[in-house]
């Protein structure tokens, strides 16, 4: 089975779990490494034990997405309620990120091995199925990362990626002669 594939399977088991009545559409948060390689638990101990303590102590806010690990980088699934051109993640959804980037960092620092820079990225696959993704932020290992800017090249990118809101027909008024 093609990546591809792969990933819009994981999309539709998401929705199918978290969309039941709900008007949302399935995002994918993911942080992964910029040149072939690994970003995992097998070359990136310290790195995951950081994030899985974190995930632990902040598991109520679980609810809000899943998480998933993959070789190349975790993914993060939510699913985006919105009905305006506004655009706006949960404040855990951001913690999240910035967490496994400061991971990254903190990991090479206790030995883990690779130093390739990480790029953000959000996918979605529209009703069509085609996927639609959207390159967001690029972090080297010593950058400092700063969640107001991941926000915002989050929501950005999201924007750039979501089905528009059809609009609603407007009622005329007749106008008599």
């Amino acid at each position: 089975m093609s990546s591809e594939e792969q990933f819009k399977n994981r999309m539709q088991k998401f929705q199918f779990r978290y969309h039941l009545g709900k008007k949302g559409v399935a995002i994918s948060i993911k942080v992964g490494i910029v040149n072939p390689g690994y970003f995992d638990w097998q070359h990136s101990p310290e790195a995951y034990r950081i994030i899985d303590e974190y995930m632990r102590l902040h598991s109520k806010a679980k609810a809000e997405y899943e998480f998933e690990k993959h070789e190349s980088g975790p993914e993060i699934l939510i699913d985006l309620v919105y009905d305006t051109a506004v655009i706006t993640l949960a404040k855990s959804i951001i913690d999240l990120v910035a967490t496994i980037l400061n991971a990254r960092s903190e990991g090479m620092k206790k030995g883990d091995r690779r130093n390739d820079s990480l790029e953000l990225i959000v996918r979605t696959c529209d009703d069509s199925g085609k996927i639609r993704e959207e390159k967001v932020l690029r972090y080297e290992t010593d950058d400092k990362v700063i969640k107001s800017e991941i926000k915002k090249g989050l929501e950005a990118g999201i924007a750039k990626i979501l089905p528009k809101p059809k609009k609603k027909p407007s009622k005329k008024k007749s106008v008599r002669k």
